[in-house]
C-alpha cells in the first residue's frame, strides 16, 4: 500500500490552541483515522514518526477487512477480567460448583495470566500441547 490512502483512512497530527499565547500548535504524536463498520475510529499511533503511523493504519485496515479488528474495551480485556466475570456469574446465580470453577481458574491462570482475552485462543493450543506433547495440534 502506498502513502496515498485516499478513501481508506488518514494519518494526521492533531492541533490545539495554546491557552496562554492563543497560537495554534501541532502535537508531535501522529494519529490514524479510518472507518470500521460504519463508525469513525481515531487512535494515537504512539509515535512521532509518520511511517510508524502509516504502518499502524495499514495493519488496522487489514484487520478491519479480515474481521479481526476489535475496537473499544475489547482491546483491553484480559484473562483476569474474564475470570472475574465468571466468578460474579457463579455468585449471582448461586451455582454450587464455584469451588470447582475457582480451581480451574487457578490452574489456567499459570498459562493465560496477563494475556488479552482475544489472544487466549492461540494460547489454548500451546497450553494443550504443553500438557500432552503427543497431542496433534491440528484439529
Amino acid at each position: 500500500m502506498s502513502d496515498n490512502l485516499r478513501g481508506m483512512g488518514r494519518v494526521f497530527q492533531r492541533t490545539f490552541r495554546d491557552c496562554k499565547t492563543g497560537r495554534k500548535k501541532t502535537m508531535t504524536t501522529w494519529w490514524i483515522e479510518f472507518h470500521h463498520k460504519g463508525k469513525q475510529i481515531r487512535k494515537p499511533s504512539g509515535s512521532t514518526k509518520r511511517n510508524v503511523a502509516m504502518r499502524m493504519l495499514r495493519e488496522n485496515l487489514d484487520a478491519s477487512t479480515s474481521g479481526k479488528l476489535v475496537v473499544g474495551r475489547g482491546e483491553r480485556f484480559h484473562f483476569d477480567d474474564l475470570a472475574e466475570l465468571l466468578r460474579r456469574d457463579y455468585r449471582l446465580n448461586k451455582r454450587r460448583s464455584l469451588a470447582r470453577a475457582e480451581r480451574a481458574i487457578h490452574h489456567l491462570k499459570s498459562h493465560c495470566d496477563n494475556h488479552r482475552a482475544l489472544d487466549i485462543s492461540d494460547h489454548e493450543l500451546h497450553y494443550r500441547h504443553a500438557r500432552n506433547p503427543f497431542l496433534n495440534p491440528q484439529f
